[in-house]
């Protein structure tokens, strides 16, 4: 037996049950009524109408057992007949679908109902305030599907409202009055509800219009509601297929018309399934010769396990980038960088794949690296630092090997401020960024000098606005350290200032004899005083010269030197002999060991070393006593020393003695002449020799000057093998 609708049980249920009620009450009423008084008109003896009665109990019983069977039967019979034909209208609706099943419903609907016209519309327009008909039947036939604006319609109330059927028993033309195609039609009576999709949104209406007003509201409602959630899923099913449909057009069309090749391939087969018309042209093959080839047809041989074991590796929906080589029709292998999507065509799982052809990019790109690569090692070679960074952002893009090894091996996208400069994070007040383009184009390069806050060293920095591989305007900086230069500039200074100082006293002297011997008459004994200062001022003047230009010659590396290997004991005892008799106040004694090794060094050099120490030695030795020079071998390197006995050095100034120009401030050095260069240009020979000087000094108890020089090469390999050494 086929299952009723609860809509039908919750009208008709309670309808059923009193019919039978008041049908029962009613005979069962007559029944007694009558039977009674008929006995009492038709006997009279009591027995007998007792009798007769009770016989009349079991008449009365099987009369109306028949006749509420008779009355149960036939209602519900009614009822079941109803029911089924409902049943068997639905389901003869939900058989078809689309257009069919729309027209259908509405023939259906308005013959179940006998109503004049019913009507199937979706929401149309922008904000949905029209409806489109999708289907309409009226007065039995079908009609043209047409277009109305949803405002001073019944529908308005219906698709505005909070989903409920909206009923106009009578007067419909005139309670809406802007609705003339209701007055056209004659439309009486209303029956309206909105078709739902299932998140709760309105996607169109149907409609029952009436020419008188319609009869059963509630049973017409309840039938209404069942085919209104049919009808409503079959429409948003529509919209789906209408949505999937558009789209598919839509991506037909981009599909074709895209410049790129694009194709699709059966991931089981690797047959084309689809290609694009710049596929065909791109590639050669005609689009019956792709559908019949494979994937792997285009390929070269070589690169045919790559991709089957890319295929096997990517999962379902995963979209991927790559570099491959295809085959062209004329046989060219050209590089391609592809896209790829896995998805479902046809019911085959599938991949598409558009390809974009960079063969010259390729080209150019390796041309591009291998420039750079050709210019990265030409900066690399240079000892200075260059590097490029963004003119916007500061982030660094380049650096060479020399600028890495100053600076940072972590510096790729780093600000140049917080890696070039010492505790900087903000860019720095002195960049040239501004001076380096205007509206967009570069201006001639800025040059200009700079003291590095990380190294502390001085840079001549060129700036130039250059163009970068993908166009964007960039900074280039190459950077030359001119920190020995600006020593030299500032040592220039120095020694002129100083010179020019040293050499006022001297000739301050001999100008104020010569004038005074110029103008007055000067005795015979006092002239040679006079000329004997003035000689020892000229002296001391020549000394300051030349130790002046000695000293510039060495700084300037224009003076020569000539390397041979020396015994150092032969340029001491030359040196000494010089001042043998110098001094009767003093005694100069040698203590050289026969066996030293020959040093490798320049024998004029050594000699000017020794004779300015020994003469330091005298000189600072007022008092007389030994002056001691010796030699010895030590860790490799020959170690002479020259020892006196005078007034020696303070400890706070041992540092400083060989510097330019300086002298120990006190009394008793200040009376001993003397230029402040002596010692400089003893330091400067020595490193030049590759050796180093020192002094040992206390004040009262002499002093010790030491200068190591190393071994010549053979004499030092001779040392190590000998036995005895």
């Amino acid at each position: 037996m086929k299952k009723r609708s609860p809509a039908f049980d919750k009208h008709y249920g309670s309808l059923i049950p009193l019919k039978i009620a008041v049908i029962y009450a009613v005979v069962a009423g007559l029944w007694i009524l009558l039977s009674d008084e008929a006995l009492q008109l038709l006997f009279k003896d009591p027995n007998t109408i007792t009798r007769i009665s009770i016989v009349k109990g079991w008449l009365f019983t099987v009369v109306t057992a028949n006749l509420l069977y008779f009355l149960v039967y036939r209602y519900v019979r009614a009822l079941q007949r109803k029911d089924d034909n409902l049943f068997e209208i639905v389901q003869g609706v939900s058989a078809v679908t689309g257009k069919a099943f729309f027209q259908s419903l509405v023939r259906k609907l308005a013959e179940l109902l006998h109503v004049d016209y019913v009507l199937v519309g979706e929401l149309t327009g922008e904000g949905l305030t029209g409806v489109r008909t999708i289907a309409v039947f009226g007065k039995g036939n079908p009609m043209e599907n047409f277009e109305y604006d949803l405002a001073g319609t019944p529908c308005a109330d219906v698709t505005t409202g909070d989903g409920r059927v909206c009923y106009h028993a009578k007067g419909a033309a005139q309670q809406f009055p802007q609705d003339h195609l209701l007055a056209t039609m004659g439309i009486e009576s209303y029956l309206g509800t909105p078709l739902l999709d299932g998140e709760g949104n309105v996607l169109g209406v149907m409609a029952i219009l009436n020419c008188r007003p319609l009869d059963g509201k509630d049973e017409a409602e309840a039938m209404f509601r069942i085919f209104a959630v049919r009808a409503a899923a079959e429409l948003e099913r529509k919209k789906r297929v209408d949505e999937l449909r558009a789209a598919e057009a839509r991506y037909r069309i981009l599909f074709e018309s895209n410049p790129h090749p694009m194709w699709v391939y059966d991931l089981k087969t690797l047959a084309y399934l689809a290609v694009n018309e710049a596929a065909v042209t791109h590639y050669g093959y005609s689009r019956e010769e792709f559908l019949a080839m494979t994937i792997k047809d285009i390929r070269p041989a070589e690169d045919i396990p790559r991709l089957l074991d890319s295929i096997e590796q990517v999962p379902p929906g995963l979209g991927q980038s790559g570099y491959w080589r295809h085959r062209k029709k004329d046989g060219m292998v050209i590089d391609v960088e592809i896209t790829t999507h896995t998805l479902t065509f046809d019911g085959k799982a599938a991949k598409l794949v558009l390809a974009n052809d960079v063969t010259e990019r390729r080209r150019s790109e390796t041309a591009l690296l291998t420039q750079f690569n050709q210019i990265s090692t030409v900066f690399d070679a240079l000892n200075a630092i260059v590097y490029v960074a963004d003119m916007e952002d500061y982030r660094l893009l380049y650096m060479n090997n020399y600028a890495i090894s100053l600076f940072s091996s972590d510096w790729l996208d780093k600000p140049c401020y917080e890696i070039l400069q010492g505790g900087q994070t903000k860019p720095c007040d002195f960049c040239t960024n501004d001076r380096l383009k205007k509206d967009g184009e570069p201006l001639p390069p800025c040059v200009w000098e700079f003291q590095n806050t990380r190294t502390g060293r001085w840079y001549q920095c060129t700036d130039k606005a250059i163009r970068w591989i993908d166009g964007r305007l960039v900074r280039m900086e190459i950077a030359v350290d001119i920190t020995e230069h600006k020593d030299l500039e500032r040592l220039k200074d120095e020694m002129v200032s100083a010179v020019s100082h040293e050499m006022r006293t001297p000739l301050t002297a001999i100008l104020g004899f010569t004038e005074f011997m110029l103008e007055n008459e000067v005795p015979r004994e006092e002239q040679q005083t006079y000329l004997g200062t003035m000689q020892r001022e000229m002296l001391r003047l020549n000394e300051l010269i030349g130790n002046f230009l000695d000293l510039q010659r060495l700084n300037a590396r224009r003076h020569s030197f000539v390397f041979t290997p020396l015994i150092i004991e032969d340029v001491v005892r030359e040196a000494v002999t010089l001042f043998q008799t110098a001094s009767e106040k003093h005694h100069l004694l040698i203590d050289c060991p026969p066996d030293l090794p020959k040093v490798r060094g320049d024998r004029a050099q050594l000699y000017h070393v020794l004779t300015n120490l020994i003469s330091n030695a005298i000189k600072y030795s007022p008092y007389g006593g030994t002056v001691t020079i010796g030699a010895r071998l030590e860790e490799g390197m020959v170690v002479v020393r020259v020892r006196d006995e005078g007034i020696g050095i303070p400890t706070e100034e041992l540092e400083r003695v060989f510097e330019r120009f300086y002298r120990v401030d006190n009394t008793d050095r200040r009376s001993i002449g003397g230029t402040g260069l002596g010692l400089s240009l003893v330091r400067e020979i020595v490193h030049a020799h590759q050796g180093r000087v020192w002094v040992e000094s206390k004040p009262g108890e002499g002093s010790s000057f030491y200068i190591a020089l190393p071994v010549e090469e053979t004499d030092a390999t001779e040392t190590a093998l000998s036995p005895t050494a």
